[in-house]
């Protein structure tokens, strides 16, 4: 018999409301969110890194951030400009293989808490939180389940 795998989610917060995102959130469970933006700040209210913090801790959730797991600046410009996000991809996995301490950092809460990680893009396959969890899974070797969680 195969061992279950540990959930582990993406979220975006494009398209919520704070109530809605954290309903979300709590609707699967969701006891740490790993915040993976480089700079956890946002002109949405409710998204920066110390108002968020306060409604995830209140909904008892616990927030964690990750600077380390954002995407550089001159990777997310660079995207912007050229819209390339074949080359955004190839750049954002080479500076994350140099982050490994952060990765098994995220892959250890994964495996004890149900562990969701959030950036600002509502699709997941334009996010590099994709590319964080699929590094996070072969950290975990494979013993996770990525969802991406839409509203």
């Amino acid at each position: 018999m195969g061992r279950r795998k540990h959930p582990l989610y993406t979220i975006g917060y494009s398209g919520h409301t704070l109530d809605s995102f954290v309903a979300t959130l709590q609707a699967e469970g969701v006891s740490l969110l790993i915040d993976v933006r480089m700079t956890p700040i946002s002109r949405k209210k409710g998204f920066s890194k110390t108002a968020l913090r306060q409604a995830l801790e209140d909904s008892g959730i616990r927030y964690e951030h990750m600077r380390s797991l954002g995407s550089p600046r001159d990777l997310r410009t660079s995207l912007y400009e050229n819209k390339d996000y074949d080359a955004f991809f190839a750049s954002y996995r080479a500076y994350l293989a140099c982050q490994t301490p952060s990765v098994s950092e995220a892959a250890s809460f994964a495996t004890s808490e149900r562990t969701c990680l959030m950036c600002v893009e509502h699709e997941p396959h334009q996010c590099h939180r994709s590319v964080v969890a699929d590094a996070i899974a072969d950290a975990m070797n494979a013993k996770v389940a990525v969802h991406h969680l839409s509203h």
